[in-house]
């Protein structure tokens, strides 16, 4: 009985670790953010919870309301990969290196996002997360912007059902970034 018990308390947090409690993000109060070399605007309910400048090589993170996250790879323009290189690299880390349960690769396209008339080209993953036997869709995005000097690498990763509450911010920060 305790090993049920157990058991079931287990799949019901890793459950709970994975799917997440995902708000609507909040495109009434949104945040500017301002630094040397970079500037965007995220929702009012997501918070940047890594900064690290390494030499100018830059990561920022951002985690919205629940599970999904966006991260900012920033790097000097010399010796920068094109944005599939980077996707694949990263793709091929994560699916290897997942840090529990199992992700697969999942299918790659190419895609078109349209915010403000601006157009941004850039990839689609579809993939599973496979935790405890449950299998839970995910999809990332990945988007490249570039200045005479740097160049900015955007992805984001939610779980598939929460598209619809983090679409808005993750266009948001995409159109309003920066580079100086």
């Amino acid at each position: 009985m305790r090993t049920k018990f157990f058991k079931l308390l287990v799949f019901t947090v890793m459950t709970f670790t994975i799917i997440g409690c995902e708000m609507q993000a909040d495109l009434k109060n949104t945040v500017e953010y301002r630094d040397s070399d970079i500037s965007f605007t995220l929702p009012g309910n997501w918070n940047i919870t890594k900064n690290v400048d390494n030499g100018g090589v830059r990561y920022l993170i951002i985690e919205t309301s629940g599970e999904a996250i966006l991260t900012l790879n920033i790097f000097p323009i010399e010796g920068s990969r094109p944005l599939k290189e980077f996707m694949e690299n990263m793709v091929a880390d994560m699916t290897n290196n997942f840090p529990f349960g199992k992700r697969n690769k999942g299918a790659i396209i190419e895609v078109e996002t349209v915010v403000d008339g601006r157009i941004f080209k850039g990839y689609e993953n579809q993939f599973i997360v496979t935790l405890l036997g449950v299998e839970v869709p995910h999809l990332s995005y990945f988007y490249y912007q570039e200045s005479d000097s740097r160049v900015a690498y955007l992805s984001a990763q939610v779980v598939l059902e929460d598209i619809d509450k983090v679409q808005e911010g993750f266009e948001l920060t995409l159109s309003s970034l920066k580079l100086q």
